[in-house]
């Protein structure tokens, strides 16, 4: 017996490489322990080594992972943050 109204599953092309969560800007922002617009400026393309993001429209999405690997390499090659990055986090951040 054949259903012409059976529709069929369709399946994911790519799998999800590990079940860790996503995270939100303001979740980046406390871990941080600086303000979400700080964490916005260090996403912007011009910066020489943005902080990795996953963008979905208007919405910012992050993997701890990739942002402990951002901050490792950051210090462990010398290189700098752009000091405008900082200009809206608290004094002695």
């Amino acid at each position: 017996m054949r259903l012409k109204n059976k529709k069929a599953v369709v399946q994911p092309v790519v799998s999800i490489q590990s079940s860790e969560p996503i995270l939100t800007i303001e979740q980046v922002a406390e871990r941080l322990q600086l303000k979400p617009s700080t964490i916005y400026e260090l996403t912007r393309r011009r910066n020489s080594r943005p902080l990795p993001v996953l963008r979905a429209g208007k919405f910012l999405r992050f993997r701890w992972s990739e942002i402990e690997a951002w901050l490792t390499e950051s210090t462990t090659h010398g290189t700098k943050v752009r000091r405008s990055a900082f200009r809206n986090s608290p004094p002695g951040s």
